[in-house]
């Protein structure tokens, strides 16, 4: 069969959270995920949101062979381009290229790593989704071009409160990684008790933020960050104020409760404009 003629499916993995509905309605394929919470284990479609009225954090286990064979062979004859956290901090992007491999060459697979978290994923899922869905002759070449543009456009910023909770060989290597993956300018340091946020590891910029900022009142009770209360902030943080950020969760699975991460990301004007170039020149 011709591979410009099938109908392309968007895959990701349960590590992060569609909205609801999304799956159903643009036919996405999630792999799903095991979670340690407490003593259980527990296999998720949903990803994080699932566990949002639990009191424990819960832990993404590594990514199981068997899932992705059994997902990809669901969606036999089409195109499938499927989207993972990069290596640095998951292993679903070598057990999905593993999978590609024992299943060919009667599928046809495209495995695109992300260099983002959360709702960098989750943008990059939704927009591809709503490509192929909205395209009657979408090929994976046009999706996975779409991808690395949009890809290009996401800024990742990882704040931490502190790291004494991992062990001391660890913290710099993990800091490094993360600044390796994300981008030199992606580290910031959070100082409750002054207001701030320090850069580190190239670390001259410093960051006031005033006490009341929402941003430090939830992280000290724990609770979700709606993007909408943080444009300000952000503005000083991104050192620009042409973008919008996705709900920071403060209960991501990857990471120590000691991180969240922030997407800032390109809005639906650009996004179109993206959009329009791929179905021209893509």
């Amino acid at each position: 069969m011709n591979d410009t003629r099938r109908r392309v499916v968007i895959a990701t993995d349960a590590s992060i959270s569609l909205k609801s509905g999304f799956v159903q309605q643009y036919r996405v394929l999630v792999v799903p995920r095991r979670y340690r919470l407490g003593s259980q284990t527990v296999v998720s479609t949903e990803g994080p949101a699932q566990f949002a009225t639990d009191r424990a954090l819960p832990g993404l286990l590594p990514a199981q062979l068997d899932d992705f064979v059994n997902a990809y062979k669901q969606v036999e004859n089409t195109s499938i381009v499927s989207i993972h956290s990069a290596a640095t901090l998951d292993n679903a992007v070598q057990q999905a290229r593993i999978a590609r491999n024992l299943l060919t060459p009667g599928f046809d697979i495209e495995i695109f790593e992300a260099k983002t978290i959360d709702g960098g994923i989750q943008l990059l899922v939704e927009t591809a989704a709503n490509f192929v869905n909205s395209e009657k002759d979408a090929n994976k070449e046009q999706v996975q071009a779409l991808l690395d543009r949009i890809h290009g456009h996401i800024v990742t910023l990882v704040l931490c409160k502190g790291i004494g909770r991992l062990p001391c060989e660890t913290k710099s290597d993990l800091m490094q990684e993360l600044a390796n993956l994300f981008g030199p300018r992606s580290m910031f340091k959070m100082d409750g008790a002054k207001g701030v946020f320090r850069q580190i590891l190239h670390g001259q910029q410093t960051v006031t933020v005033d006490q009341r900022s929402q941003m430090l009142v939830q992280w000290k009770h724990q609770t979700s960050v709606r993007a909408s209360q943080l444009y300000a902030e952000m503005t000083a943080l991104l050192g620009r104020d042409a973008f919008q950020v996705r709900e920071i969760y403060l209960r991501n699975p990857i990471f120590p409760d000691d991180f969240i991460g922030i997407i800032a990301y390109p809005d639906s004007t650009r996004i179109a404009e993206l959009v329009k170039w791929v179905k021209r020149w893509g």
